[in-house]
């Protein structure tokens, strides 16, 4: 369950459920958890996956015109992966990859 599904449910807005259960934990048996690690991420592709494919677009994009992060963005919808040209950027960041401009070829 996601927290937005939670704030459906308590007809409540997400942002409350985020705030609700922030710096709180349970203490269990099996240690301590913060209550956030209870609610599911809600993506339906994991990190890594996106990151592959956002690999794959830019290793096979035409290197004399690479694409700008909202055009990779597209790309990925395209591929039925629903993700924000901040996200793309990110990922692209956290993979060492430039920007379009860096990736250019002249």
């Amino acid at each position: 369950m996601t927290q937005k599904e939670a704030a459906e449910k308590l007809q409540v807005h997400p942002s409350t459920v985020s705030r609700a259960v922030q710096g709180k934990y349970l203490q269990c048996a099996w240690g301590m958890f913060p209550l956030s690690f209870f609610f599911s991420s809600g993506t339906e592709k994991s990190t890594e996956y996106v990151k592959e494919c956002l690999k794959d677009v830019i290793e096979n994009e035409d290197k004399k015109n690479p694409y700008s992060d909202r055009a990779l963005a597209e790309k990925l919808q395209e591929m039925g992966i629903d993700i924000s040209r901040r996200t793309i950027a990110k990922y692209r960041n956290s993979m060492n990859i430039s920007e379009a401009l860096g990736r250019k070829v002249y």
